[in-house]
């Protein structure tokens, strides 16, 4: 008889792998709805076998925020992104009805959701908003704009309290990381598939394809997404490589980290590298130890003076590419982006409270049509916020953030073992990080990062706290 408590986190990521290679067969083929008949009954039977195994089903969450946008740009009549609604209800149900579960106060009454609730409750009464007129659309935009983060946060806070798990759930997120590069390293010698080229044929090609030379994008919804969660790993599995006590742990999580950095290069994408920048510098205040300073600034530095004052790797096209972003003078995109917000600044005026979630972006060429041209296209997360919510919802977004850091940042000066604070610090880091780079893109509530950034945030909360050390298994490798 199958034993429910021994299925690995490794054979199940091996499975999915080995299951999308499957599906991406059968798309070429263009076999009707093959991917659904393919994924649909593993992915019942999986649900099944680990309906008691909470951490298991936040996995398959956290696989479903990496491969919903392959999934779906080859099915695009099935709405893929529901599935991670339907596991978070179905998470959210058990921890309600189950009588097993014992739900602690302090994880439910505590800064850290707060903030989040707030945000929350800044859509709710946005959604009285007079301008927003598709109600429809604030409730698809809403899920990634603030009910995933919160939920997320709370089932993380509840279900995530072994040190097996923040082992699991990082093996389980290099792999991808490491599948998402493989996949772009296909795309970039190999060529895109006929499914993708019908993807940059309508539309796409105008961002993706400059000057001849892909922008690879992976099986991400772009190549700045596919580029932010490159970097998202390549910082974490980064800090994390040279943290380590153990060789072994290094050379994996170093793996990870070198896997992610190539596909942030070749996305040929300048504003995800706020992230590992800004991260790096965190880094540096954060870590108070002189010796692994010196060489994070030689590291931070060094990649500056090669970018910026170096013609070295000049006619690689995405080194190349890379270099720009620290050329401002030199960069047409940033004089348009600052026409833009000069335009957007006269347009809002009057709007306050924003013209509702849902009414920016490709929601708004979805459900807003007819509505101001100007909405259509955003420049990173905070214009899209200001569109939506107004000047009101901005400062809001702005000084919850900035709470938000604060609170972490204290939390993590009282974790007193080291080798734990490191876990803490990696993923703060790389928080700071987007909160920078989401001046540029729309990254932090786009998937993955919508998934990853509000679990690190709650395993911040956490190792602080001292709830996922009370295992055998300890955080010291």
């Amino acid at each position: 008889m199958l034993d429910i408590n021994k299925i690995d986190i490794k054979v199940f990521c091996s499975a999915l792998i080995l299951l999308m290679a499957s599906s991406y067969m059968f798309s070429e083929l263009a076999v009707k709805h093959a991917v659904v008949l393919i994924f649909l009954p593993p992915f019942l039977m999986l649900l099944v076998l680990n309906h008691k195994k909470h951490y298991r089903i936040l996995s398959l969450i956290v696989v479903f925020g990496f491969l919903v946008s392959l999934l779906k740009r080859y099915e695009l009549e099935i709405p893929f992104g529901l599935v991670i609604d339907f596991l978070i209800l179905y998470l959210l149900i058990t921890l309600i009805l189950d009588k097993n579960i014992s739900i602690e106060k302090d994880m439910l009454n505590n800064p850290l959701i707060i903030i989040f609730f707030l945000w929350f409750m800044l859509s709710v009464v946005n959604y009285f908003n007079p301008l927003s007129t598709n109600k429809i659309a604030w409730l698809y935009a809403n899920r990634s704009f603030s009910i995933y983060s919160l939920l997320i946060i709370v089932l993380v806070l509840q279900f995530f309290r072994q040190a097996k798990h923040l082992e699991s759930f990082l093996m389980l997120w290099g792999i991808l990381a490491i599948f998402g590069t493989l996949w772009g390293i296909k795309q970039l010698f190999l060529g895109v598939s006929a499914t993708e080229q019908e993807w940059l044929n309508a539309g796409a090609k105008s961002t993706h394809v400059l000057w001849g030379r892909l922008r690879v994008f992976s099986f991400f919804t772009d190549a700045s997404q596919f580029a932010a969660n490159q970097a998202h790993s390549a910082l974490v599995f980064g800090i994390l490589s040279i943290s380590q006590n153990k060789i072994k742990k290094r050379l994996l999580y170093f793996i990870f980290s070198a896997f992610a950095t190539y596909g942030l290069i070749i996305s040929g994408s300048r504003g995800p590298l706020a992230i590992v920048f800004i991260g790096l510098f965190v880094y540096v205040i954060m870590i108070n130890r002189v010796s692994i300073s010196f060489w994070t600034l030689i590291i931070f530095t060094g990649s500056i003076s090669f970018l910026k004052f170096t013609f070295i790797g000049q006619s690689v096209y995405q080194i190349n590419r890379l270099r720009t972003a620290l050329n401002f003078n030199s960069d047409p995109s940033l004089n348009i982006r600052l026409d833009r917000i000069d335009q957007l600044t006269n347009f809002m005026t009057n709007k306050p409270l924003g013209y509702g979630i849902g009414s920016s972006g490709s929601w708004a060429q979805k459900f807003y049509a007819n509505g101001p041209e100007i909405l259509k296209y955003t420049d990173g997360l905070y214009i899209s916020i200001w569109m939506q919510t107004g000047i009101v919802g901005l400062i809001i977004k702005i000084v919850l953030t900035l709470i938000l850091i604060l609170y972490l940042g204290f939390l993590i000066t009282k974790i007193s073992n080291l080798n734990q604070k490191n876990y803490a610090i990696a993923f703060y880091c790389a928080y700071c990080g987007f909160i920078v780079s989401d001046f540029t893109n729309n990254l932090s509530m786009q998937l993955p990062s919508g998934v990853l950034i509000p679990i690190t945030l709650a395993l911040i909360f956490l190792i602080s706290k001292g709830k996922i050390t009370e295992n055998k298994n300890k955080l010291e490798y």
